[in-house]
């Protein structure tokens, strides 16, 4: 064998080995990558999940007004035509305000009766009363959760 060939042998097999090398660092590279975007796309769907919670939260508290005017209205009706179809039929209305809130996981605070908490309730006043101090004895405003998170207190009276 001539040194020319063992020679070109080993160039060869340290080439190879260079080449084993960049081939394992991008392997190596491209699982990184791979990683990454895997986790690109579970953080931008978080976020994406996120924004629409906030944009559906900021559709409901606006939309609330409407739903305590129905509600403040529906209740002050006068005995005398509350048979009427045409009030029935704002009933109907009040009735799919309160499904639809429902349907996209909103709920009333409860308060009468309640301790006071101050997550859920934002004390109006605070009355003299029979009931026991801490217990609200009225619900000036509704409050309401989305997803178990109020986005707005009950507006209350609290006995002293």
């Amino acid at each position: 064998m001539n040194k020319k060939n063992i020679f070109n042998k080993k160039e060869e097999k340290g080439e190879i080995e260079i080449l084993k090398k960049q081939v394992e660092e991008n392997l190596a590279g491209w699982k990184r990558a791979k990683a990454d975007y895997e986790n690109l796309k579970k953080r931008t769907a978080e976020e994406k999940k996120k924004l629409m919670e906030y944009v559906n939260a900021e559709m409901i508290l606006n939309l609330l007004p409407v739903v305590d005017n129905f509600a403040n209205a529906y209740k002050n009706i006068p005995a005398e035509i509350q048979d009427n179809n045409w009030v029935r039929g704002i009933g109907f209305i009040k009735d799919q305000f309160d499904k639809y809130l429902l349907d996209n996981e909103v709920e009333s605070i409860k308060s009468l009766g309640e301790d006071f908490d101050l997550e859920m309730h934002e004390a109006i006043e605070s009355v003299k009363s029979k009931a026991e101090s801490g217990k609200i004895i009225e619900e000036i405003q509704t409050g309401y959760k989305f997803k178990n998170k109020v986005i707005r207190p009950a507006r209350v009276k609290v006995a002293k």
